[in-house]
């Protein structure tokens, strides 16, 4: 793993009768021979399930070592190189292009592009590049399918100076274009009474967060229920999720206070 400003430390023990024993701090740069062009945090291909997804970018020597490219693949089938190349007037440069083929539905996964090289050194080595693959859906909501209330959350609720708590859902547009709305949200029967929700624009058309309140302790142990969140948009026009949280007294009561 690459890294600037490393640090070890390693305990050194001799027969010195005056100093027998102690540390030696050791501090460096671990450099890749290959490394993915500073400008670009990360490499990922996102964009719209039904279509293709691409990602462009720049490897360069990392460090002193001359690199000779011997073969480059993507560790299995989801993606493939589709062009790896020298930058022209660029030594020790190479442009890639990653595709991810379309597939009908919502998917992500986690991929590396392996590359096989000699370096100047005369060694032969292999080199590999982490990329995430995400095909969205039209709209997305962070969390996906559940929302639950933790038990140090749960706990402020309880006691003679009770505290609301509530979480939020992130609703983002899952591709370039895409516009939408939230209109409304509905609480199942277990929900409500319970549970108050409030939706506050982000973005317009691009980003919303609904945020979901609970504000009194309640007697029963167990609360589950879903929550729709109604869009405008043709394809993702209603996004359900669980709402769940455990009352449990923090003193390990009954529950009753």
């Amino acid at each position: 793993m690459n890294g600037a400003g490393v640090k070890k430390s390693v305990q050194i023990i001799s027969n010195d009768t005056s100093a027998p024993e102690f540390s030696l701090d050791l501090t460096g740069d671990i450099l890749s021979v290959l490394e993915v062009d500073s400008k670009l945090r990360k490499v990922e291909l996102r964009g719209l399930a039904g279509t293709e997804l691409v990602s462009e970018f720049v490897l360069k020597q990392g460090s002193h070592l001359e690199v000779e490219i011997l073969e480059s693949e993507v560790s299995s089938g989801n993606a493939r190189v589709d062009r790896f190349e020298p930058v022209e007037g660029e030594p020790g440069s190479w442009s890639v292009r990653l595709v991810a083929d379309a597939v009908d539905r919502p998917l992500i996964f986690n991929e590396k592009f392996k590359i096989a090289v000699r370096t100047s050194d005369g060694q032969e080595r292999e080199v590999s590049f982490p990329f995430r693959v995400e095909h969205n859906a039209r709209v997305q909501a962070t969390p996906k399918g559940q929302l639950k209330f933790i038990p140090r959350e749960i706990a402020k609720l309880y006691g003679p100076n009770p505290q609301p708590i509530s979480r939020a859902v992130l609703l983002n547009a899952g591709g370039e274009g895409i516009r939408f709305n939230v209109l409304e949200v509905r609480l199942d029967e277990n929900l409500e009474g319970v549970v108050k929700t409030e939706v506050t624009e982000q973005r317009p058309g691009e980003q919303f967060a609904v945020h979901v309140r609970i504000e009194e302790w309640q007697e029963k142990r167990q609360m589950i229920g879903r929550m729709t969140i109604v869009t405008d948009d043709p394809e993702c026009g209603e996004i359900s999720l669980w709402v769940m949280a455990l009352f449990t007294p923090p003193d390990g009561g009954g529950g009753s206070r």
